[in-house]
């Protein structure tokens, strides 16, 4: 059965989520996170979408992103190609590290768009791997201080 289609326009924002194969780790080590993170902006440059949160947990991660001109698919497909070869290459692994392809809600209100903010910032500590809310690998820090530039 064929999947059905994305809904995308310019000006789209999204819940974006990425799992590991199998509920495998696909961050094991915070340089893969920052790893992650560094493509993620390379990609927010080249295709100027908007990130509004952002969360990279062992298995998976968040992202709350808006879309310019450039779809989302277009967007998801670059970041996960270049993730998945360096994954591939650094643990001398092939195959698919991502299941299936991300999942992606489309946000259509502001009351919406703020709980997502705050899950995807919870999502750390939901899953105890933080005290707090101050989680390296999310953006919530930068909502606190704004001069601690995001990606």
């Amino acid at each position: 059965m064929a999947r059905k289609p994305r809904i995308e326009y310019p000006g789209a924002i999204y819940h974006v989520m990425v799992r590991g194969n199998n509920r495998e780790e696909i961050f094991p080590q915070d340089r893969d996170k920052a790893k992650y993170l560094e493509i993620v902006k390379k990609y927010k440059e080249k295709y100027d979408f908007k990130l509004y949160a952002y969360t990279c947990l062992k298995n998976h991660g968040h992202m709350l992103m808006e879309t310019a001109e450039t779809p989302l698919s277009k967007i998801m497909q670059g970041i996960q190609q270049v993730y998945t070869h360096y994954c591939n290459k650094k643990y001398e692994r092939v195959g698919h590290v991502f299941q299936q392809r991300y999942k992606a809600k489309l946000c259509e209100n502001q009351a919406y768009f703020l709980s997502l903010i705050r899950y995807i910032h919870k999502n750390p500590l939901e899953a105890g791997l933080s005290g707090n809310l101050d989680y390296p690998w999310s953006s919530h820090s930068s909502y606190l201080q704004p001069q601690r530039k995001s990606i």
